[in-house]
Order: structure tokens, then C-alpha cells, then sequence
């Protein structure tokens, strides 16, 4: 990871116990983002639903990702 916010320009930013790597990396259909703490709950950085118009941050789309990858592993057992 290249710790490099893509929206703040920001370099290597300081890591906090939600982000140690001082970013995030999220690849939604094919497009890749990488943000840090600050511009993934910045709802100026929201994904707006084509369907339901429902918006949401880059965290919280990124934590429903997890929780639905963890769920899923979880019943694989």
C-alpha cells in the first residue's frame, strides 16, 4: 500500500488505532481508492446509490464490505 491519500494529496498520514496504516484500500467495481481517516468519513467523498439514492461514506461503505466478507467466511466453516 502506497499510503497515500488519493482526495487529500496527503502522504504517508499519521496512523491511528482505525487506520495503522495511516490509509485505507478499497477496490469497488475496479476502480481503486485510498483514503485516510479523515477523507473516508468526509461526506463530501460519499457513493450515492443508483437505486435507492441512500448515501454513504467511503468508511461506512467500506466497513458494510467487511462485515459482509466476515459474515460470509464465518459460515463457511
Amino acid at each position: 500500500m502506497a499510503n497515500h491519500c488519493s482526495y487529500c494529496d496527503t502522504r504517508r498520514p499519521t496512523p491511528t488505532p482505525e487506520y495503522p496504516d495511516g490509509t485505507k484500500l478499497m477496490i469497488v467495481q475496479g476502480e481503486w481508492y485510498e483514503f485516510c481517516e479523515s477523507c473516508g468519513n468526509d461526506p463530501q467523498y460519499s457513493f450515492i446509490s443508483s437505486v435507492t439514492g441512500e448515501k454513504a461514506t467511503m468508511a461506512e461503505v467500506l466497513a458494510d464490505l467487511e462485515s459482509a466478507v466476515n459474515v460470509s467466511l464465518e459460515g463457511e466453516s
